[in-house]
């Protein structure tokens, strides 16, 4: 093919090569110019008209192959048998040819190239746009030449302060300064091979289309690690506009792998819903922006790459603090709650203040002494600040002795006693003691398989008239609290004690202790009896987290179960998403089990028979028919019951 020729039309014309091999189709020839047919060759080469100006018909017939090369003309043709029929305005069109080119007309002034160089014409061309809501000085290079737009409003480019410079590679430079709300624009060819700085406060668009300034060049963008920590215990939702990782190997910050979720939406954001607490906190590797964090108030502290931040550095939300915002004349606007205090914690009216105590600790070694000297009516108590490890090391509560913390007293989280070891149990306590306002921990937070060599227990209970209340208990594989007798149970938030086959929160073993007032979330059983009479449950909340059925009486049924006036939130459990039963009876009771008053969110009412496992919420397990399981006047389904069904609220 000879080399590429380029002309102008200023009317209709017909073209022919030097030895007038083309067909005259119209208007008037022009000899000699050396557009020249195809010499047989069936390389590829371009043809490439530039009707930026006006609007230009044609008509190309070929010996070869056609196709038709995307571009920024607004071109409509039609490709038939080698033969192209189009018209081209307001940019270029262009194709590439095989064979030989027998034929050509074109109605109207333009410019056209044909030859094997034809091609380098068709460098993209594109339109960027940099916008700040503050202020920002950029730097941007691209492969070919760059122009100002000086008309497209607010981001019109400066003829000032913005300044573009040809390089000596042959690639161009735009020094420019924007922001307050203004932008500037530009159109270039090829493409943007560098900017700077990418992490500043500016938007960019490409074509119309917004893009980091790290995909604008082709670059990955580096990664962050956002973690959330609370002291309490939070679920929380937010928002990437990029990649979103776990961090499974950050140790008391690591995210889980059962209950923090990560989706991706129909935008191509992520979302990430996630639960922590009680001094842990979940870690994610994320590029991109964060946005639309919930909720924007709660007992958390967020921290990027190590360095602690706010919600407003993070996403620009502004948090407040609605339970403390005053009216005009300064007073205190909030309200106080009349209900009994689920849970305990802040507000529960029987916290141990710190001035009662006989004795107080803030070591372990302290802590062993002053129990060990302890006698019935003194109080040894934890300092609300202490971090306590006890290693593989179990202690015992005295008979009569109080061992207390200050969780709840003006909105302390409690002193924290912990291991990370295998103990059984880690906490004795003896007949008329009292555990209150601690936080109590084991080294197990997420749902595991049965390990027998990893079973441990939390607090155990050797004899009668205990009060175990107001403390936060997490993290063992056998049972947060194993009570005896009459042992109360009361005001706790009991959580995360999610073994296979076992992971109890409240196991009872003997006697009839009384559970009530207590927070429930994420135990393979929250409550569950393996001998003796039973129990009382009442007025507790269960959480929407559950690893199995929540409530539980094994075989051979006990003697008597009351559950009345609890609420339970879960409705699936998280081995293989099925249906929980919120109670399952596994055997008969001798006297009766009572279920009246509750609110359970699972909406599958018990069936007129049972049918073992059956996703219902009350269900009797190893018998064909209903034996002294009675069940009345309970809601069934998470739309709000009447006021005096569930627990307080």
């Amino acid at each position: 093919m000879a080399d590429e020729q380029s002309d102008r039309t200023d009317s209709k014309t017909t073209l022919l090569d030097r030895r007038d091999a083309l067909k005259v189709l119209g208007g008037t020839a022009l000899v000699g110019m050396g557009v020249g047919s195809a010499t047989g060759q069936s390389e590829t080469e371009s043809f490439v008209i530039d009707a930026s100006e006006a609007t230009w018909s044609y008509v190309i017939e070929t010996t070869g192959d056609v196709t038709r090369v995307p571009t920024d003309g607004e071109v409509d043709d039609s490709i038939s048998d080698g033969t192209i029929q189009g018209t081209v305005s307001s940019g270029l069109a262009a194709y590439e040819l095989t064979g030989e080119v027998t034929a050509l007309t074109m109605d109207g002034p333009s410019t056209f190239s044909f030859g094997p160089d034809a091609g380098g014409q068709l460098k993209e061309r594109h339109e960027i746009a940099i916008s700040s809501p503050t202020e920002v000085a950029y730097e941007l290079t691209t492969t070919g030449e760059i122009t100002k737009l000086t008309d497209v409003g607010k981001l019109s480019a400066e003829t000032e302060n913005d300044v573009i410079a040809e390089n000596d590679d042959g690639t161009y430079t735009v020094t420019g300064y924007t922001g307050n709300g203004y932008g500037d624009s530009y159109e270039f060819l090829g493409s943007v091979v560098a900017f700077s700085p990418k992490d500043a406060d500016a938007n960019v668009t490409l074509d119309g289309d917004s893009i980091s300034p790290y995909d604008l060049v082709g670059e990955d963008e580096p990664s962050q690690t956002l973690a959330v920590v609370s002291q309490t215990e939070i679920s929380y939702e937010f928002t990437v506009d990029g990649s979103v990782e776990k961090v499974l190997d950050a140790g008391r910050n690591s995210a889980e792998t059962e209950n923090d979720v990560i989706a991706e939406n129909d935008d191509g954001t992520y979302a990430v819903a996630g639960y922590t607490g009680n001094g842990y906190g979940d870690s994610y590797e994320i590029t991109g922006e964060v946005s639309d964090f919930a909720p924007v108030d709660g007992d958390y502290t967020l921290y990027l790459d190590g360095d602690q931040i706010a919600l407003s550095e993070l996403t620009g939300q502004e948090s407040t603090d609605e339970s403390t915002e005053s009216t005009e004349d300064g007073s205190d606007d909030s309200t106080e709650s009349t209900s009994p205090v689920i849970g305990g914690g802040d507000g529960y009216a029987d916290a141990v203040a710190p001035t009662q105590a006989t004795v107080t600790v803030d070591s372990v070694s302290e802590l062993v002494d002053a129990l060990g000297s302890a006698s019935s009516g003194d109080v040894v108590y934890v300092d609300g600040s202490a971090e306590l490890d006890l290693g593989s090391r179990d202690i015992t509560v005295p008979a009569g002795v109080t061992l207390a913390s200050d969780r709840g007293v003006d909105g302390a989280a409690g002193g924290h006693l912990y291991t990370t070891s295998v103990v059984w149990p880690l906490v004795y306590v003896s007949g008329g003691a009292r555990v209150t306002g601690l936080r109590v921990s084991g080294p197990s937070y997420s749902y595991r398989e049965y390990d027998a060599d990893a079973v441990d227990m939390g607090l155990r209970v050797t004899g009668s008239g205990v009060e175990i209340d107001n403390n936060e208990i997490w993290g063992f594989t056998h049972a947060a609290v194993r009570p005896a007798g009459d042992t109360h149970v009361h005001h706790n938030h009991v959580h995360h004690n999610p073994m296979d086959g076992l992971g109890y929160g409240v196991s009872t073993t003997s006697g009839q202790p009384l559970i009530e007032y207590n927070e429930f979330n994420y135990n393979r059983h929250s409550i569950a009896s393996g001998g003796g009479n039973g129990y009382v449950a009442r007025y507790n909340h269960f959480g929407s987290a559950a690893v199995d059925h929540v409530m539980d009486m094994h075989r051979p049924g006990g003697t008597t179960i009351e559950i009345h006036h609890n609420t339970v939130e879960a409705v699936t459990h998280v081995q293989d998403s099925g249906r929980t039963e919120a109670v399952a009876i596994r055997g008969t009771p001798s006297d009766v089990a009572d279920i009246h008053g509750n609110w359970f969110y699972n909406p599958n009412e018990p069936k007129s028979t049972p049918e073992g496992w059956d996703g219902s919420a009350i269900t009797q397990v190893h018998t064909s028919s209903w034996q002294n399981v009675e069940f009345r006047n309970n809601h069934y389904g998470s739309d709000e019951p009447a006021p005096d069904i569930g627990c307080p609220r």
